[in-house]
């Protein structure tokens, strides 16, 4: 079978399309025919503005769906012909170069090597558009709030009452990692304060958070009504900008504590001395050894989820 990829041949070269060698899967990977693949604003980010370093030529592409056709000799959870959505594999490593070090697994080609611990197995009635477009963003929400954040799990008997009253901070509400982030905690049962342009206003009220700030005000206006929600218990930056990092700051200024953001700092932080930012690959800590209880439980309920109409595309 013959491959083809879009290639990123060296720092902030425009996207080639050529040919590919198509990789065998070792003991514990699947090979992978792509029916969708998922568009990330890391992979643009990383074309255009090189956040970080990776290997070149590189094939960029953390998330995509499509049809098993081969399967390792350690493989027994997946078969030829079963659909799959896929996060690519950080290669357990901790830091966000981790899943761009090998491109046999870079989901912008036809044939991709694909990790079956992040690997989801899908219903019939998923279309491959939605598992592609949802799983790394709904991975890198998950991941912040239970395993950076420590929040709890939505339980499928109801929200827990003891969270109720715990305000959660999630900034950028409307954006996709930070809708996934709003579901997951209300349906935990914090009280979640976010914000949203007036454009997707709708989107995010369907959401149930307990406030909505405008974060096209001014920056003053928007720490003054963030403090005024506040205090909070987490504190979860969707957007990662250096404007976002010193609203978020200044909103922590007085109770002190930790903000967790999805991008690296760009440059110096304009934060507090009592308050902290960290940055990391979220989906990465589901590969970590210790986190293997929570990789299980996502990549397992994911198409389900998906299926059953929980997770909104």
């Amino acid at each position: 079978m013959s491959n083809q990829a879009a290639w990123i041949k060296s720092e902030g070269a425009n996207l080639t399309l050529d040919s590919a060698e198509t990789p065998a899967p070792t003991a514990n990977q699947l090979l992978i025919k792509t029916g969708a693949i998922g568009l990330n604003p890391v992979e643009a980010k990383l074309q255009k503005f090189k956040i970080f370093p990776i290997p070149y030529p590189n094939i960029l592409g953390l998330s995509f769906s499509g049809t098993v056709e081969k399967v390792g000799s350690s493989v027994t959870d997946f078969k030829a012909g079963d659909r799959v959505a896929v996060h690519r594999s950080s290669g357990h490593s901790t830091g966000p170069v981790g899943p761009f070090e090998h491109s046999s697994t870079g989901s912008y080609q036809k044939y991709v090597i694909a990790d079956s611990q992040t690997t989801a197995k899908l219903e019939d009635n998923v279309t491959f558009e939605a598992a592609a477009a949802a799983i790394t963003n709904l991975a890198t929400a998950v991941s912040a709030l239970a395993i950076s954040l420590k929040l709890d799990r939505p339980n499928p008997k109801g929200p827990n009452p003891a969270n109720e009253g715990k305000k959660v901070l999630i900034y950028g509400g409307s954006s996709s990692v930070g809708g996934f982030a709003v579901h997951f905690a209300v349906r935990a049962g914090y009280t979640i304060i976010t914000t949203s342009s007036p454009r997707n206003l709708a989107t995010v009220t369907s959401l149930h958070p307990a406030k909505i700030i405008d974060h096209t005000q001014p920056a003053s206006s928007i720490v003054e009504e963030l403090k005024a929600a506040g205090p909070y218990h987490a504190v979860f930056d969707t957007i990662g900008l250096p404007t976002t990092t010193t609203i978020l700051g200044q909103v922590l200024a007085e109770q002190g504590g930790e903000l967790y953001a999805t991008q690296p700092p760009f440059g110096p932080l304009d934060l507090p001395s009592n308050v902290q930012r960290h940055f990391g690959s979220f989906p990465a800590a589901f590969e970590q050894p210790e986190n293997e209880e929570y990789r299980n439980w996502f990549y397992g309920i994911f198409g389900k989820y998906l299926g059953m109409g929980l997770v909104d595309e």
